[in-house]
């Protein structure tokens, strides 16, 4: 795997995780009631491209967005609820001391505990409520883009293209500049120097002339000429216009399941026949010509 690929599995990771373990630790220190299947499935709902080009999306992830705010503040006073239950009952025994030192005199100080579980209760019920609204909402996302599923992959194929074809003639376009900048500090050195035996000298056409610190940057230790350089670009142009891990291409067919070993079958399969009958084959091929 690149290091671009584990980069991106790092954030994605990270994002995950993130929003995963803020749920969970405000669902565990609220006392609230744990559905953590409902919580897996919401980190995958909430995820949107980086560059989301789709309004109709990004109207999803705002409203999204809009009510986890509001869960998570109502989390903040559930927390902080709960800690007043439990200094509850000391604080209300402290009240009722107080008031027999003063002789009972007044009413008699009212419990703030069943008040406090009441507001706990209310708070229950409606941070529950918000994360109901909010599975409500990413499951019409997930129906929505289920139905748009084609058009959405045709807009967004047609945009790759389109980026992949700017990032080459970007690239022709820097090999243009860097050769025309070669040519003219060429001819600057010429003009200092003519018609001195030095301004005829050719200086050698590396990448980065060859000095070690960019090229340790790179993660290069040997000089490379620029033609490389450009020609790494341009690969890197169709690697990043195709780029996806083994899972997504088998899952999209654009590859072979990476869980399955390159010649798995089924051997009572018709596939699977044909594979040995090739694979005898190929073995006395070998047979009839040794190395």
């Amino acid at each position: 795997m690149t290091g671009r690929e584990n980069n991106l599995d790092d954030r994605v990771q990270a994002v995950e995780g993130r929003l995963r373990e803020n749920q969970v630790e405000t669902i565990d220190r609220a006392g609230l009631p744990a559905d953590l299947v409902s919580v897996e499935t919401n980190v995958w709902r909430r995820l949107s491209p980086t560059r989301n080009r789709w309004p109709e999306i990004a109207a999803f992830d705002e409203q999204v967005a809009e009510l986890e705010q509001r869960q998570a503040a109502k989390g903040a006073e559930l927390v902080a609820l709960r800690d007043r239950e439990l200094a509850a009952p000391a604080a209300d025994a402290d009240r009722l001391a107080s008031w027999q030192l003063d002789g009972e005199q007044g009413p008699r100080p009212e419990p703030e505990l069943p008040r406090i579980r009441e507001q706990i209760e209310r708070h229950r019920e409606e941070w529950e409520a918000l994360s109901r609204a909010t599975e409500r909402v990413l499951a019409d996302k997930a129906e929505y883009i289920a139905k748009h599923r084609p058009p959405l992959v045709k807009d967004a194929d047609s945009h790759a293209d389109e980026a992949h074809r700017r990032y080459r003639d970007l690239i022709d376009q820097a090999a243009e500049a860097r050769a025309e900048l070669f040519a003219m500090r060429r001819a600057a050195v010429w003009a200092r120097l003519y018609p001195g035996e030095q301004a005829g000298r050719e200086t050698p056409d590396t990448f980065c002339g060859g000095r070690a610190k960019p090229l340790r940057a790179m993660g290069l230790e040997a000089t490379v000429a620029p033609h490389r350089v450009l020609a790494a670009m341009r690969a890197d142009a169709d690697w990043l216009r195709e780029a996806a891990t083994p899972e997504q291409k088998a899952l999209i067919g654009e590859g072979r399941d990476p869980r399955q070993p390159p010649a798995t079958v089924w051997d009572r399969t018709d596939e699977g026949q044909q594979w040995q009958r090739d694979e005898r084959q190929r073995a006395l091929h070998r047979l009839r010509n040794p190395t």
